[in-house]
């Protein structure tokens, strides 16, 4: 449910470079958050879920280093 949450904002996003940034520094940290639980919880779910929301920090960047 949240990764689908953070998909929709992050695909309905419209603005400036402001706006990619603050999203990037959210992906950053919901990242984190995800692998300290890894250390934790070493299920294939959780791995799949830490390998979408890197793609998605990883799409934020781009999109602020192309602006």
């Amino acid at each position: 449910q949240l990764l689908r949450h953070r998909l929709k904002i992050y695909s309905n996003s419209q603005g400036g470079s402001m706006d990619i940034k603050a999203q990037h520094k959210e992906l950053k940290k919901e990242v984190n958050k995800l692998e300290e639980q890894r250390n934790n919880d070493r299920s294939f779910s959780l791995w799949q879920k830490i390998k979408e929301m890197k793609k998605l920090k990883l799409q934020a960047k781009d999109k602020l280093n192309a602006k």
